[in-house]
């Protein structure tokens, strides 16, 4: 192999290398939509960072100090305005990304709940360390503005985003609902 052919090869691994890492990002900025019974859903694909996580906002006590309620699954964390996907004029800093609670009457309330805080605890230790990256799914609905659909464009009408969540289950998907039960709304206790 000579040097011309050798410089090339290098050449493509080094390209090959940074794309294939462009391929793995998480940076997806397409917005996708499930049709559900009654409106269309709305939902991203998000990389949460030490960067672009906060886990407690001075002067924001809504729920008080702690914010994280795992008797039903609920927590939240806020992302800065400015490193959200989603345009949200009407937001002084920061978005507000909610984990919906699991009710009572959810046949596998303890196992959903268990999976929620299983997320939460990676994000705290994701903020602890300062270091790593977590891709989760979030619901645009029920505050948003649809700018056009052809191209799709969005806007948020208020500063609040779920955790994507369907029959009291975080969802970790983007698309159509994959669990029977849950589309059929039979994930309740009988």
């Amino acid at each position: 192999m000579n040097k011309t052919q050798l410089s090339f090869l290098i050449i493509m691994f080094v390209a090959l290398f940074f794309l294939s890492s462009l391929a793995f990002c998480s940076d997806d900025k397409t917005i996708y939509t499930s049709h559900g019974k009654y409106e269309d859903y709305y939902h991203i694909k998000f990389t949460l960072t030490p960067d672009n996580t906060l886990l407690e906002l001075n002067g924001y006590d809504k729920y008080g100090a702690s914010k994280y309620e795992f008797s039903n699954g609920l927590f939240e964390i806020f992302i800065p305005k400015d490193k959200f996907l989603i345009p949200a004029p009407n937001c002084r800093e920061y978005i507000i990304l909610r984990m919906p609670m699991t009710m009572d009457d959810v046949s596998q309330k303890e196992k959903f709940i268990a999976e929620k805080k299983y997320l939460f605890d990676r994000i705290k230790k994701m903020k602890e360390i300062n270091s790593g990256k977590i891709d989760v799914v979030i619901e645009l609905n029920p505050y948003i503005m649809v700018k056009s659909k052809e191209p799709l464009s969005i806007e948020l009408t208020e500063c609040n985003v779920f955790f994507r969540d369907a029959g009291g289950r975080y969802i970790d998907y983007v698309g159509q609902l994959q669990d029977k039960e849950i589309i059929s709304g039979n994930a309740k206790k009988p």
